[in-house]
C-alpha cells in the first residue's frame, strides 16, 4: 500500500534538495564561519579575552605570541559613558586585546577558493577617539602575504564607529588563509573588526574553517 506520509517526506526533501542546490549555484553564495563573532557568548556589558591556543573562537584561529590576545566585546559594554556598540549582531572584536596592542596578533580563516577565480572580502573597522590612537587600522594578509591595511579615521569619542571596507582579490590557490592583524600602535587601545564576509563572483561554494585540508575541499 502506497504510503501517502512517505510521498509527503520525498516531495519535501526534494524540494530541500532543489533550493539548496539552486543556493550554491547563485554568484554571491559565501560562507565565513561567525564572521560577526557571536560566538562563543561573552557576559553582556563585558567582554571575553582569547589567546593563541586558548579557549577556541568558532571558525577563527587566534594569532599572535602567546602573551597576546583578542577580545570578543558585548554591544552593551560602555566605559566612562564612552558606548562599544557591534557593527552587526551583539559582539564585535577588539585586535588590540587587553594591555597586549602587538602588531601580529589578530585571527586567522581558511576557505576553501578557486584558483584564478575572484572572490570580494568584506569587513568593517571600528575607531574610538580618547583611547590613544586617533584612527584604527586593520592589516589583512592573503596566504601569510600583507594585502591590504584598511584605516578608520572617523573622529568621535562618545561611540565607537564603524567603517565597511571591501576588495577584490584573485584566488592563487585551493585554499585562501585570510589573516586579520591589529595595525595600531603600542598606545592605541580600541581597534574593532566586525561583520567579515566574502563573496564569490562566479557560481562555486566557497566553504571557510579554521583550518581547511585540501582533502576536505577537493
Amino acid at each position: 500500500m502506497k504510503n501517502p506520509m512517505r510521498t509527503s517526506l520525498n516531495i519535501a526533501e526534494f524540494a530541500v534538495a532543489v533550493l539548496m542546490s539552486l543556493l550554491f549555484a547563485v554568484p554571491g553564495f559565501a560562507q565565513i564561519v561567525n564572521g560577526s563573532f557571536e560566538s562563543p557568548m561573552v557576559t553582556s556589558g563585558s567582554y571575553g579575552t582569547f589567546y593563541p591556543g586558548g579557549p577556541s573562537i568558532p571558525g577563527w584561529m587566534v594569532v599572535g605570541l602567546s602573551s597576546e590576545n583578542v577580545l570578543i566585546v558585548d554591544t552593551n559594554y560602555t566605559v566612562s559613558g564612552v558606548h562599544f556598540h557591534s557593527q552587526s549582531g551583539t559582539q564585535w572584536m577588539d585586535l588590540t586585546g587587553a594591555a597586549s596592542n602587538g602588531d601580529d596578533e589578530g585571527v586567522q580563516q581558511q576557505c576553501s577558493t578557486k584558483p584564478k577565480a575572484k572572490y570580494e572580502l568584506s569587513y568593517w573597522v571600528g575607531n574610538v577617539v580618547g583611547w590613544g590612537s586617533v584612527t584604527s587600522t586593520v592589516n589583512v594578509q592573503l596566504n601569510g602575504v600583507q594585502t591590504y591595511s584598511d584605516t578608520n579615521a572617523i573622529a568621535n569619542s562618545n561611540h565607537l564607529v564603524w567603517k565597511h571596507f571591501s576588495h577584490v582579490f584573485t584566488a592563487a590557490a585551493g585554499i585562501t588563509t585570510l589573516t586579520f592583524l591589529n595595525g595600531d600602535p603600542a598606545d592605541d587601545n580600541i581597534n574593532g573588526l566586525d561583520n567579515v564576509q566574502i563573496t564569490t563572483l562566479h557560481g562555486d561554494r566557497v566553504h571557510c574553517a579554521k583550518n581547511l585540508r585540501m582533502a576536505e575541499v577537493n
